[in-house]
């Protein structure tokens, strides 16, 4: 079953998203225009489960093809009016565009913020559009909330739908980087339509997008992000998503792929963002975007700059795309399969105590005189990411050489290509 919030700019349709999906996912503010593109998160009422779909709030031509579109697709529909202002031209073209839908019987006509009998009275004007199914409410002080649920319950169950199956498998995918290094164009490729919004400034995508793929047989669920920029130029609306974006990759922990603009070179703000990810231990993939505008040699010079300059992160495969033309992205979905795998890969402690045993007799580590530390056994604690435990005689005498020693051991003989690897010492006594 899918569900869709519609309504005019700043009547609350944010607000309602998050309290249904039980989350802060939709950015919430008095800034009309807040929610610029329709994006969907799973949500449960009891042993329902349903996708959720906000919308851009009704400002502009721009939005009619959205609105349209979830009208369409969407089983439930949640139309919102604002009861301080009364109807509006808005309204009313939203009014029409359901009814000519044939979802009229299919949508709950709420009437938000009814905080008072003066308001109550002008939400009274809202039965002439002819729903059969209105309801007061307001959302933010939570009255008259649950006749929400019950709502989208009752249809469930008088038009037989389905649940929505949150049990399939997908890759999460995230797509990351500066301002108009080529996200959404990157994303829509991938999607082959148009989910994100195109344009050639900055702040054009706020909050982050999900979108579903089916590729080689395998089901990816893909994020455009809001381009991070240097902290101190992030204020307002980009400063939330930024945050968002963050928190994204913290949750989900999704494969991410790092986009570098080859026209702009290696800057600052890409070591930075590395580095976030770095610290986040998420897998990743560095692609290296425009490089239609480049010759080869161009390119394989890029590259190596690259891999000299990010040393921390020389296992991060980097591949040259185009996501303009589709140039080698669907390189970047054949890595994201096994680095999916390797992140979830678990190895045998009797393998890897055999491999560093060996490794400590033909090529040991070296440590400082006085100070060398001695190797018991190690064994991996967890996958996504891959942790290992080390035991060893004194863990203060661990140092940084020693845990690159070990990390090295373990990739040249397990891989873990893309991934971030966590290690840890325990001293026994």
């Amino acid at each position: 079953m899918k569900v869709g919030l519609v309504g005019r700019t700043n009547v609350g349709k944010s607000t309602l998203f998050n309290k249904l999906i039980g989350t802060h996912r939709s950015i919430v503010t008095d800034i009309s225009g807040t929610t610029r593109e329709s994006f969907s998160e799973l949500a449960n009422i009891g042993d329902v489960s349903f996708l959720l779909f906000d919308s851009p709030g009704l400002d502009t031509e721009n939005e009619k093809p959205i609105i349209k579109e979830i009208l369409q697709n969407c089983d439930v529909v949640i139309f919102m009016v604002d009861a301080k202002d009364g109807i509006t031209h808005k309204d009313q073209e939203i009014q029409e565009m359901i009814f000519k839908s044939g979802k009229q019987k299919q949508t709950l006509l709420l009437i938000n913020k009814v905080e008072g009998d003066s308001t109550s009275i002008q939400a009274d004007e809202f039965y002439q559009f002819g729903f059969q199914n209105i309801h007061k409410v307001s959302v933010l002080q939570q009255i008259g909330t649950d006749f929400i649920k019950d709502f989208i319950v009752d249809q469930f169950k008088t038009n037989k739908l389905k649940s929505y199956d949150s049990q399939v498998q997908s890759i999460p995918l995230a797509i990351v980087g500066r301002p108009n290094t080529g996200k959404s164009t990157l994303l829509n490729k991938f999607a082959q339509k148009e989910v994100a919004k195109v344009e050639d400034k900055l702040g054009t995508t706020l909050d982050y997008l999900k979108t579903y793929i089916n590729y080689k047989g395998e089901d990816f669920v893909l994020y455009d992000t809001a381009g991070i920029r240097k902290k101190g130029r992030t204020v307002g609306l980009e400063k939330i998503a930024f945050s968002k974006t963050y928190k994204l990759l913290e949750l989900a922990q999704p494969t991410t792929v790092i986009l570098l603009d080859m026209q702009e070179g290696l800057t600052h703000t890409d070591k930075t963002i590395l580095g976030k990810i770095s610290k986040l231990k998420v897998p990743a993939i560095i692609a290296v975007n425009k490089t239609d505008l480049f010759s080869k040699k161009s390119i394989d010079n890029f590259i190596k700059f690259c891999t000299r300059n990010i040393e921390f992160a020389k296992h991060i495969p980097i591949i040259p795309i185009s996501s303009k033309t589709g140039y080698y992205i669907d390189k970047i979905l054949d890595f994201a399969q096994s680095i999916y795998q390797e992140n979830n890969k678990k190895i045998q402690t009797s393998q890897l105590n055999n491999i560093l045993n060996k490794a400590w007799i033909h090529n040991p580590p070296r440590f400082p005189k006085n100070k060398i530390c001695k190797f018991y056994y190690a064994t991996q604690t967890d996958i996504a990411p891959p942790r290992f435990v080390v035991f060893v005689n004194d863990e203060e005498k661990a140092n940084f050489s020693f845990k690159k020693w070990i990390e090295n051991n373990i990739r040249k003989n397990f891989g873990f290509i893309g991934c971030f690897i966590d290690i840890k010492f325990k001293g026994r006594s």
